[in-house]
């Protein structure tokens, strides 16, 4: 059984990656365990301390180590709901290859996206009455998490994210439909959960992708109309990964029409990239001129104006009372 390390115990618990990093280059043993008993890489994952698991790991921590509990530090970091702490466990280890391992994972992030965060956490915990919740974002990350706190537990609502980006490293292809689904749940494209499902429907480029969400065009739910929106300029804008632009042409074909009709203004900022507009400004009727407008003054979900709420998109908008 590792022994306590005090010096890296003490660099653990004051969030310093830079310390641990030398203390394991200097011998320290990775899989130390912290003044609760646990491997310090669960108080990494606990703490949600990206850089200092990202260090442990690197030095030779193990995140797939079965506990006294029978979790892991991996399973621990898909219950905690962040996935950047579930990234940073499998980045540093290379690709999950066993396909139990595999399946434990998606089992796990499966029950607490369909169960609900606040539920499965009540469920957990046995605690009752209400919990603390508060909205964060991930230092160095555009994703906001809502938090929770409840019978001394602490967890971000970023379980379907987790699920999302886990199917597609494993090969699922999950259903259009299914990954539209997710992000409705949670009508805010600063969520992570909203965003686990555009980047993973991002990164597809097909033709499938692109005719589902061009059918979502003309629905009558200006939510899903965003998202068809943004997943539609950026699979128009190309991909960072395979520096292609496959579907650039097909936007400006289904981007001027679509301008000349759509009245919702945050829809209408979402969709075309500015050389469009340009374009479209030729149009007579065009409704270039309110999309700069709310653009300038910082209309919710646009990035050059400030923020004037903490909900940054309409709240007629949510479907959410919990």
């Amino acid at each position: 059984m590792p022994a306590t390390d005090s010096r890296l115990v003490a660099a653990v618990r004051e969030r310093d990656a830079a310390a641990v990093g030398e203390l394991l280059a200097a011998g320290s043993d990775p899989d130390a365990l912290g003044e609760d008993g646990w491997p310090l890489l669960c108080a990494a994952v606990a703490s949600y301390d990206v850089p200092v698991a990202e260090a442990l790991v690197a030095g030779g921590a193990d995140p797939y180590r079965r506990l006294p509990d029978g979790s892991t530090p991996l399973l621990r970091a898909v219950d905690g709901g962040c996935v950047a702490g579930v990234d940073a466990l499998i980045d540093g280890t290379g690709p999950v290859t066993d396909a139990a391992v595999r399946a434990e994972l998606l089992d796990r992030a499966r029950q607490w996206h369909r169960t609900g965060t606040l539920a499965e956490l009540r469920r957990r915990t046995g605690a009752s009455g209400p919990a603390v919740r508060v909205r964060v974002r991930e230092e160095g990350s555009f994703q906001d998490y809502e938090q929770f706190t409840l019978g001394g537990v602490t967890v971000r609502e970023g379980h379907s994210e987790i699920l999302s980006v886990l199917e597609a490293c494993f090969g699922v292809r999950t259903p259009f439909d299914e990954l539209l689904g997710r992000a409705l749940a949670f009508p805010d494209p600063e969520h992570a959960n909203w965003w686990g499902a555009f980047f993973v429907l991002c990164r597809r480029e097909d033709d499938e992708t692109w005719g589902a969400a061009a059918a979502l065009r003309s629905h009558p739910d200006p939510v899903r109309r965003l998202f068809a929106a943004q997943l539609l300029k950026a699979l128009a804008d190309g991909s960072p990964f395979s520096q292609t632009c496959p579907y650039e042409q097909r936007a400006l074909e289904i981007f001027l029409p679509w301008a000349t009709q759509e009245e919702d203004p945050v829809v209408l900022c979402a969709a075309p990239r500015p050389r469009h507009w340009r374009r479209c400004s030729r149009w007579p009727g065009t409704p270039t001129a309110m999309c700069a407008r709310s653009c300038a003054t910082g209309w919710p979900g646009t990035r050059p104006g400030p923020r004037t709420s903490p909900t940054p998109w309409p709240a007629s908008w949510s479907t959410r009372t919990g």
